[in-house]
């Protein structure tokens, strides 16, 4: 689960320490047999050198994956201590040595690599090039007789492999950009979904308590069960008080009164949901009372959920286009499923949305027929 979690970017930056940690291991031990071979002819202060050579870049390269420790200047020394063992090996060798000696072919590649991989700008391009450089040029200083076709081949494999591992990681890590913006925008897009589940809750809480406190009240006054002025009736009216009270201190005073803006988010948050919205917005007001923006959103915000839950498609269209009377009408259509008005009882989604608007002073008309999809037009003022 713990994996799980991590994100996208985190997971694969994980993948290429480990794959090229695993590339390097068996860079340097498939020339063991070459390496034995040749300190096995060679004299000893020369079998030293070679064999210390060997050992101080393996060394190093185990470290550097070890510790993890993928800096820009650890990178640049990874690169480093590569070139010097291709000096030392060169020198030792002297003037006999042929092609098929050069041990330090593999891990050259892979320090080119990780060069290009964690250091960052132009200058990554030129650390790397580095052993890649001297497998080419220090050969022709101190050896004699070699193959230049043989050298020249694999200077541009090593040129082939760095440029193509390059090119690879760098789309992967745009891929796993993408993917963790995805999710950050489906995450944030869930929260939002549950908090307004929550205020439509708490919505219905307050209605429950308003009728179970002010509304039986007035109904039992209304119905001569109360006397108005007896002490019952004082003592049940304070407690309804109090109850209306808290319900007013509890109202927003910053509640948003930019229906585009509102509306735009409720959009976001669906396609983040893996629903595709088509928006035009056209001459909406740009204030309009915050009870009517949560309103209109809220049933919005509906609709499109009854679109992603009954529909079964993938895309819908939301217009919004204001009124000469400062009102605003809203459409959200989909060519989906839809249903027969007729012989279908009407979702209670639908009769939400209807009752939403008709608190504010609107009205919302919900249009369908079966298989041509739905239209869910949202009026305000009515």
């Amino acid at each position: 689960m713990a994996a799980e979690a991590r994100d996208a970017r985190e997971r694969l930056e994980s993948w290429i320490l480990t794959s090229l940690a695993v590339l390097r291991v068996a860079q340097y031990a498939a020339p063991v047999p070459t390496l034995v071979s040749m300190i096995s002819t060679e004299s000893v202060l020369r079998a030293v050198a070679l064999l210390g050579g060997f050992l101080m870049a393996a060394g190093w390269s185990a470290f550097f994956f070890w510790s993890a420790h993928r800096s820009e200047p650890a990178a640049a020394v990874d690169v480093a201590v590569i070139c010097l063992v291709q000096v030392i090996t060169a020198v030792v060798l002297g003037p006999g040595w042929t092609t098929w000696q050069n041990w330090t072919y593999g891990p050259a590649v892979g320090a080119g690599m990780a060069a290009v991989l964690y250091l960052h700008g132009a200058a990554r391009w030129v650390i790397a090039a580095a052993p890649v450089v001297l497998y080419g040029v220090v050969p022709l200083v101190v050896a004699d007789g070699l193959d230049i076709a043989g050298l020249l081949s694999g200077v541009g494999g090593m040129i082939a492999f760095i440029t193509l591992a390059s090119y690879v990681v760098h789309v992967l890590r745009a891929l796993a950009r993408e993917v963790d913006e995805a999710r950050a925008a489906e995450s944030a897009a869930v929260a939002r979904e549950a908090a307004a589940q929550a205020g439509f809750e708490e919505r219905k809480r307050q209605l429950r308590g308003l009728h179970d406190t002010a509304l039986t009240t007035l109904e039992l006054i209304a119905g001569g069960a109360l006397a108005v002025d007896s002490a019952e009736i004082r003592s049940r009216c304070a407690r309804d008080a109090d109850f209306l009270r808290s319900l007013l201190m509890g109202s927003r005073v910053d509640a948003p009164t930019d229906l585009t803006a509102v509306l735009a988010q409720v959009l976001h948050d669906r396609s983040a949901l893996g629903l595709r919205v088509h928006p035009l917005f056209d001459e909406v007001p740009g204030s309009t009372p915050p009870d009517v923006v949560e309103a209109i959103s809220l049933a919005t915000r509906e609709a499109l959920n009854n679109v992603s839950k009954h529909a079964g498609v993938t895309q819908a269209w939301v217009t919004a286009i204001g009124m000469e009377n400062g009102g605003v009408r809203v459409a959200v259509v989909d060519r989906g499923a839809g249903f027969d008005p007729v012989t279908t009882t009407e979702r209670g989604m639908m009769r939400s949305i209807r009752h939403r608007m008709e608190e504010v002073g609107g009205s919302a008309a919900i249009d369908s027929e079966l298989g041509e999809g739905t239209s869910v037009e949202l009026t305000w003022p009515a």
